[in-house]
């Protein structure tokens, strides 16, 4: 016997916690910015966004003529909260700040249990959906666990 199972996607597109949603943090109004996008996203079963720069505050590496993104750290339990549950890193800002900053940024969204797809994995976007709805515990839209998925995700 089969069972089929619906499960509700919502994907959204490059979150960037730059510029002014630092200012929101500085002022205690972090949980602002991502207020109204919540509701929306407390709809699906699994909600996937790709990160566009890392969540740090360590200094950037590039070259002073290129604009650099990233987002303070203390934004991890934020996207959690809001419902994101997936995010990838695949962009062309994820190395502003250094590889450093890249595993700063798995292990802050690690320990909010956001799955993370590395730099170079988007490719398994699809196998991650295709666990989650089968709900194995490598991808369970309910909490990431560390090291069983170390062969399909960078976690």
């Amino acid at each position: 016997m089969v069972l089929h199972k619906k499960t509700r996607l919502i994907a959204v597109g490059d979150i960037a916690l730059n510029g002014p949603y630092e200012d929101l943090l500085r002022q205690g109004k972090a949980h602002e910015v991502l207020a109204g996008v919540a509701t929306v996203l407390a709809r699906a079963d699994f909600a996937i966004g790709n990160l566009e720069g890392p969540l740090t505050v360590r200094p950037s590496v590039g070259p002073p003529w290129r604009y650099c993104l990233r987002g303070h750290p203390d934004y991890a339990p934020l996207l959690r909260a809001a419902g994101i549950r997936v995010l990838s890193l695949a962009n062309n800002h994820i190395m502003d700040y250094g590889w450093d900053a890249v595993e700063e940024t798995l292990s802050k969204l690690m320990d909010v249990a956001i799955i993370c797809l590395d730099p170079w994995s988007s490719f398994f976007v699809s196998c991650v959906l295709l666990c989650a709805s089968w709900g194995t515990p490598v991808c369970n839209p309910h909490g990431a666990r560390r090291g069983s998925g170390a062969a399909l995700l960078y976690c």
